[in-house]
């Protein structure tokens, strides 16, 4: 039986329902593949557990449930940072569920650099540090022989890395256009069916669409993150949020809905990469009318959609049908067993 040993950064969205995945599928992951997980530590935004020897993931689950991992009795530490975490534990995997925050992409950049430097793998949900440090975390991580894998990041529910780095790393894309945000999707949708902005903000809120800081979404830092992420990966390039174009979508109102659909058309929020003619990229993220019968335009508001223009296989879709809540820890719980399985 291998073990592999794990830091957890974040109970929010993408961690807390994989720490549920790690119970449901401990036994399949022991009899099948011979991969026994450990978690060795976890914090959340008030403190954590840091257990050499490892603690349940119905424990985490429980405590998290109730509150908070820092009233777990005997283990819990009010106030432990992920980075203090990192610094007293030994792991194989630090997995990062912290919250993307700009401008700078901290506390995440310092807590997958550090877990770098010690000697772990990174499994992150977190699109910042890689939106923001991309060079120079890849660069570090090669450096140390260990893998960043993002999924999750990237766009949860499209499995598209792997082809889209095919693709790109030998000179077949052109460029890609995809819906990566479901919460701005949702309030197009709404205001088309005469809500306000501000009705299908608050519909948008209640649902559980909205990053907790819902500027994210709505002023399109999301989707422009994921495209930078998207497009570093397939053509190999080291492009920061810096050089995308973004627009949010605040300014759009229910004539703008209206009109669109008078003229057989749909809004959509797109994050697009295009490649000049000289080999570099056009990086935009924002709304676009799109005609009602293109691909990304016919999508599902939930749905989340990769359009790739290619040299000699023309236009290619990939459809994720629907913004499951399975999808974001799906991701990483797959990244992690990859790792598992190479370590």
């Amino acid at each position: 039986m291998k073990e592999i040993r794990i830091l957890i950064g974040g109970m929010g969205n993408a961690a807390r329902p994989m720490v549920d995945l790690l119970t449901s599928e401990r036994e399949r992951m022991e009899n099948v593949y011979g991969l026994h997980f450990r978690i060795v530590g976890a914090v959340d935004s008030r403190g954590g557990v840091i257990a050499p020897n490892g603690i349940s993931s119905v424990t985490l689950s429980e405590a998290k449930n109730r509150g908070t991992l820092a009233d777990i009795p005997g283990l819990g530490i009010q106030g432990l940072t992920a980075l203090e975490m990192i610094e007293q534990c030994s792991a194989d995997v630090y997995l990062d569920g912290l919250p993307p925050y700009l401008p700078t992409g901290e506390p995440g950049t310092s807590n997958i650099r550090r877990a770098l430097e010690r000697g772990m793998h990174v499994v992150t949900a977190n699109k910042a540090p890689l939106a923001l440090h991309w060079k120079e975390l890849f660069s570090l991580a090669a450096q140390q022989g260990l893998q960043i894998r993002y999924g999750t990041a990237a766009s949860a529910g499209l499995p598209t890395l792997e082809m889209g780095k095919l693709l790109g790393r030998c000179g077949e894309l052109l460029e890609f256009g995809g819906i990566f945000n479901a919460s701005c999707m949702y309030v197009f949708d709404a205001m088309g069916q005469g809500q306000s902005f501000d009705m299908a903000v608050q519909g948008a809120k209640a649902g559980g669409f909205l990053e907790p800081d819902p500027s994210m979404d709505l002023d399109g830092w999301d989707t422009a993150m994921k495209t930078v992420i998207q497009a570093n990966t397939y053509w190999d390039q080291a492009y920061t949020l810096a050089d995308v174009a973004i627009q949010g979508i605040c300014g759009l109102t229910q004539a703008d809905m209206i009109d669109a659909k008078s003229r057989g058309e749909v809004w959509c929020m797109v994050g697009r990469a295009v490649q000049n003619p000289d080999g570099s990229l056009k990086l935009t993220a924002g709304p676009e009318r799109l005609p009602a019968d293109h691909p990304l335009a016919r999508a599902h508001w939930s749905d989340k959609v990769l359009w790739m223009q290619t040299r000699t296989q023309g236009g290619q879709v990939h459809h994720c049908i629907g913004a499951s809540a399975s999808s974001t820890p799906g991701n990483m719980y797959l990244d992690l067993v990859t790792i598992a399985r190479e370590l």
